[in-house]
């Protein structure tokens, strides 16, 4: 009886780790012309896990046993919902024509309006901050 006891804990115990298992889903992000996004949020749709790529535009994600579906978004692109059925992944994203709105911060902090200014301000496009090469 003893035998039979400690046998079916085991068996248990077991049934439990295949349930509790996840898989790991890695892949890349790209834009229309084939560039790597940086950056990019990775979300399992549906829960809060979520992963941002590295600045190649890869990622890597762990999700549940079942087939799932994941949201990709980043800053100037549009949102895109992939089905990850395999263990590797590779999305397209496209360019998001909308443009941000522009806040000036103040020396104290302050996020105003250029227009409710009452003095002169420094502006940056963001076609200059994206023209802007990376310092070694």
């Amino acid at each position: 009886m003893k035998r039979f006891l400690s046998l079916f804990t085991v068996l248990i115990f077991s049934g439990m780790l295949a349930f509790a298992q996840t898989r790991t889903i890695s892949g890349t992000v790209r834009d229309a012309q084939g560039n790597p996004v940086p950056f990019a949020s990775v979300t399992e749709t549906g829960t809060n896990n979520t992963v941002t790529s590295d600045a190649n535009g890869t990622f890597l994600i762990k999700v549940g046993p079942a087939a799932t579906t994941l949201t990709f978004s980043g800053i100037g692109y549009e949102t895109a919902t992939v089905s990850a059925a395999g263990e590797v992944v590779t999305v397209s994203l496209n360019r998001n024509t909308q443009e941000l709105a522009a806040v000036v911060v103040t020396s104290l902090g302050q996020v105003r309006q250029k227009a409710s200014l009452g003095y002169a301000t420094a502006s940056v496009k963001s076609k200059e901050l994206v023209q802007a090469t990376p310092v070694n």
